[in-house]
């Protein structure tokens, strides 16, 4: 009986560890991931596989068996994964046509951090605007991108009315 005991407890550690190897592996695939996506050209940005591979990511921290979701490393990973889960929709808004530079600038207040805007260097790396932190600033980067859109339908109705315009006497 006294064995028994002592083996259920060798048998939760062996269980602890390989979770715990589980998640190093986890962790490690999330951040190679992340770095990777920092090296992506803005201008060469495929939004949807972004989000399909932050998808997957998050899914793969969710997967973790509980006995691990204690510990630093887990939240860490949690937290790393939700953040770029949700930063890659604004990434989206924020590629855009319709973000002016009067946007860009409205971006800058927001974040309080200087940068180059992707209309100005076409070298830009993913990894320039992911260290803006969006995922803290949700809802003024909708704001923006939302008051873009709507500047731009304003501006093609005009110009459609200009036009239209011209031709009567």
């Amino acid at each position: 009986q006294l064995v028994k005991v002592a083996k259920e407890c060798v048998d939760e550690m062996n269980q602890d560890l390989t979770e715990s190897q589980k998640l190093w592996d986890v962790t490690e695939g999330l951040q190679k991931f992340v770095s990777a996506s920092k090296e992506i050209l803005w201008a060469e940005m495929d939004a949807n596989e972004l989000d399909e591979g932050s998808k997957n990511q998050v899914k793969a921290v969710k997967a973790l068996h509980k006995c691990v979701r204690w510990c630093s490393a887990f939240k860490a990973a949690d937290k790393l994964s939700k953040d770029f889960v949700n930063t890659i929709p604004l990434i989206t808004l924020l590629a855009a046509k319709c973000m002016r530079d009067r946007h860009w600038q409205m971006l800058k207040t927001v974040t309080k951090k200087d940068f180059v805007p992707p209309y100005e260097d076409k070298q830009l790396l993913l990894g320039g605007i992911l260290a803006l932190n969006l995922h803290e600033f949700t809802a003024d980067v909708e704001e923006i991108c939302d008051q873009a859109a709507k500047e731009l339908k304003i501006e093609t109705t005009l110009q459609q009315l200009t036009e239209r315009w011209k031709g009567i006497e």
